[in-house]
């Protein structure tokens, strides 16, 4: 009897060891612009659990005709990245200029990245962190709004 009772606490635990994490989402938001000679389209993939956002994924995407704004955009972004994940960690990111297009990879692991340091050097995130510095789903939608995208 006693083992069949272990058997069923073992199931049960695991049972909901598996389902306490909430449902993942993904909301989408993309932004464009176009100025005098370069254009900058990016789309922002948002995983979140429980209106916490895990996450983001960014895919952006720079043409010029001039190779010199491709160039100065690339170790912008590059330097700026660098400088985070040495920093805050969370970081992984590919930026590459080929041809007369650059194209920007990034994951921000808001699960590794250190957001209470994160938040004190970047005051304006307070905006959208909940009391416990956890990035939310809603702050994170008012954020890429607030540079122009549209969110799903």
């Amino acid at each position: 009897m006693k083992k069949y009772i272990s058997i069923v606490a073992v199931i049960v635990l695991c049972l909901f060891l598996t389902g306490c994490k909430g449902k993942k989402v993904v909301t989408n938001c993309s932004s464009s612009s176009k100025q005098t000679n370069y254009e900058i389209k990016t789309e922002y993939a948002i995983n979140s659990r429980k209106d916490i956002v895990e996450s983001v994924e960014i895919n952006q995407a720079i043409t010029s005709k001039d190779n010199k704004v491709l160039t100065n955009f690339e170790k912008q972004l590059k330097d700026q990245y660098k400088s985070n994940a040495s920093l805050y960690g969370g970081y992984t990111y590919d930026v590459k200029v080929k041809g007369k297009k650059l194209t920007s990879k990034v994951t921000i692991n808001y699960e590794e990245l250190n957001m209470k340091k994160f938040v004190k050097d970047n005051g304006a995130m307070k905006d959208y962190v909940n009391k416990d510095n956890k990035f939310t789903l809603e702050g994170a939608k008012k954020l890429y709004k607030s540079t122009g995208a549209k969110c799903e």
